[in-house]
């Protein structure tokens, strides 16, 4: 029994509810805490919000190029320290520049958690048990993403918005001892990990992984997921309050709602994974975008705006773990810990760009045109994957088992 709950497997998707509660926890509130209790004025609030994202961008390919072999076993006890100081750290902040300053070593904290996280669930799962490990710490993460709304909402509610921070720390101490454990059983894990990575990693190299099929294929399946979420985290809320009038308890269904069917729709992928092709599962996660993008454009009532946003869930929950394993099957092992940065990359790029280039239209005409901007995007991305799907394997788009 102590054997199975040390699992590579248990770990990782302990380390995912975490990484999931911690970040949620924080980025909930840390627009109204800039402003209302640290000062920040509103060009600032948005700085402060960007430097997670910027950073954690930034600092994605520079771990995939260095955690490789046995260093990423140390990636989760670096990710755990870094994140709990970091919570702590802005807590304490008395201006926004300290705020901000800390939050950037929360994106590194990130960094050095989610990619090394998800290839060592990769390296070191059996070959035939690899796909439904990376399904289980996805299902684990979407988990957190329900849990942290309600202990943020309790938390800020009985302790004030301040004491958060030190319950997110307080998540993140908990990743210390499972990081520790890996590091522990370094020497059992090291056939394994050993030349995995390679510390010379050429351009050539780089090249090549940005070049595969199956690499572009996912990463514009996750860009265009992440750009969903993007625009709706910044858009989707705001037109809701403003069209329908509706309450800020209201307004709080809505992240509920969207991470509640991420959860199911993560149980339903294991359910379906080797009975349905993983092309056709990206394509169907972009269709399901596509779909309640449109409704919530036309949408004129609370209730089909409501549950098309929630909806909008099952494209996050069907793509992310969907693009890891295809990945893990199409990459050379020695590259991965640097190919999953890379496509994890595409997380921090698409929460940027999706708002970023939806404002002006949002500025100009309503609000729910952004939601335009979306279909177009995830249009793209869908082409894109059917394109490299048929390059990669034929007959494609199949139905298997």
């Amino acid at each position: 029994m102590k054997k199975q709950s040390l699992s590579p497997s248990n770990l990782s998707s302990t380390l995912a509810v975490i990484s999931a509660m911690y970040n949620l926890m924080i980025n909930s509130v840390i627009s109204i805490y800039a402003r209302e209790y640290v000062g920040a004025t509103v060009a600032e609030v948005g700085l402060i919000f960007a430097a997670w994202s910027i950073l954690s961008m930034f600092a994605k390919p520079i771990v995939g190029r260095y955690f490789y072999g046995t260093r990423l076993l140390y990636a989760p006890a670096a990710a755990s320290i870094l994140l709990s100081a970091s919570a702590i750290g802005m807590a304490l902040s008395p201006t926004p520049l300290v705020l901000a300053l800390f939050r950037v070593f929360q994106g590194l904290g990130n960094s050095l958690l989610w990619a090394p996280t998800v290839t060592l669930v990769a390296l070191l799962a059996r070959e035939g048990d690899r796909n439904k490990m990376l399904g289980r710490s996805s299902l684990a993460g979407s988990v957190g993403m329900v849990i942290a709304p309600v202990i943020a909402s309790v938390n800020v509610a009985f302790l004030g918005m301040r004491s958060l921070f030190f319950s997110a720390a307080g998540v993140a101490v908990v990743g210390l001892p499972l990081g520790l454990t890996l590091i522990q059983r370094k020497e059992k894990f090291r056939d394994r990990l050993e030349g995995d990575g390679d510390s010379n990693l050429s351009l050539r190299d780089i090249k090549k992984t940005l070049s595969m099929d199956s690499f572009r294929m996912a990463f514009s399946a996750h860009l265009a997921t992440a750009s969903i979420f993007g625009i709706l985290s910044a858009y989707g809320t705001l037109h809701a309050r403003d069209a329908f009038m509706v309450s800020e308890g209201q307004v709080a269904l809505f992240i509920f709602g969207y991470n509640f069917i991420v959860m199911l729709g993560r149980l339903l992928l294991i359910r379906i994974l080797g009975r349905v092709r993983k092309e056709m599962i990206l394509v169907l996660g972009l269709i399901n975008g596509i779909c309640m993008l449109t409704v919530m454009t036309l949408s004129d009532s609370y209730l089909p705006f409501f549950l098309a946003f929630s909806v909008a869930g099952l494209s996050h929950s069907f793509v992310f773990p969907v693009g890891t394993m295809i990945i893990a099957e199409s990459s050379d092992r020695r590259r991965l810990i640097f190919t999953n940065s890379i496509y994890i990359l595409a997380w921090d790029v698409g929460n940027l760009l999706g708002p970023t280039i939806s404002a002006p239209i949002a500025q100009s005409f309503e609000i729910a045109s952004s939601f335009i901007i979306a279909i177009i995007v995830v249009a793209c991305a869908l082409s894109s994957v059917i394109i490299f799907s048929k390059k990669k394997a034929k007959p494609s788009l199949t139905l298997i088992g």
